[in-house]
């Protein structure tokens, strides 16, 4: 008797395995669905956006304006009668003396070099010709707010901000809108905003959209 109520067991314990596997795999279908339905429904956090786009900011640098110092012939690519140089001289930053063959000495005068020293990111690089490489920021890109992140695909989100140029004293003079800069022809400002830095520093913030893709190196502008 003892013997066949143990068989029976067996038998019974046997008959329970498929349904074991059956309930473990609907388990995993159930998770495993789940996990996916999750997933699409997440998307990024704004502060997490915002770290993002505030990163790419710093990665761009600030706008900057460039020019030279020393005796300076001149070329396509740098002219002293270019508006820059005369921007420059206008507010005090350096003085520029004709000399024989077009050439010109410019210097910096002492304010003009102090004020520029005193700006952060300021470069000045010794150039082959014996010049001198004035790079001068005006203006870095700061974030207002993120409005919108809107998730595409787990790899491709859509961003939207608001964001605004925050000038230096520099900047405020480089400023488009700004006195300084509309003393100048149209030709001459138009020269200034498209190759010396010169922009609407002052403006309204920006609205932008941005889509972005997650690939090996975090999230990066989409090229498409």
């Amino acid at each position: 008797m003892f013997e066949q109520e143990l068989e029976m067991e067996k038998k019974e314990g046997r008959g329970y395995g498929p349904l074991i596997i059956i309930f473990a795999l609907v388990a995993i279908l159930v998770g495993g669905v789940g996990y996916v339905v999750w997933t699409n429904t997440q998307t990024m956090k704004p502060e997490e956006a915002a770290q993002i786009i505030s990163s790419g900011f710093a990665a761009q640098g600030p706008a900057v304006t460039r020019f030279h110092s020393g005796t300076i012939t001149p070329s396509v690519a740098d002219k002293t009668s270019d508006p820059n140089y005369k921007l420059l001289q206008k507010i005090g930053i350096l003085t520029a003396k004709p000399g024989k063959n077009q050439v010109v000495q410019v210097d910096l005068t002492p304010d003009g070099e102090k004020r520029i020293s005193a700006l952060p990111e300021f470069q000045k690089t010794k150039e082959a010709d014996g010049t001198t490489l004035y790079t001068v920021p005006l203006a870095t890109r700061e974030l207002v707010k993120v409005d919108k992140v809107t998730k595409i695909t787990p790899s491709r989100i859509q961003i939207e901000y608001t964001w605004k140029w925050k000038p230096n004293d520099f900047g405020n003079l480089f400023d488009a809108a700004g006195p300084t800069v509309k003393s100048f022809s149209t030709w001459d400002r138009s020269t200034l905003i498209d190759k010396y830095g010169a922009a609407f520093y002052n403006a309204d913030p920006q609205k932008v959209t941005v889509t972005m893709v997650k690939g090996s190196k975090g999230w990066q502008p989409a090229t498409e």
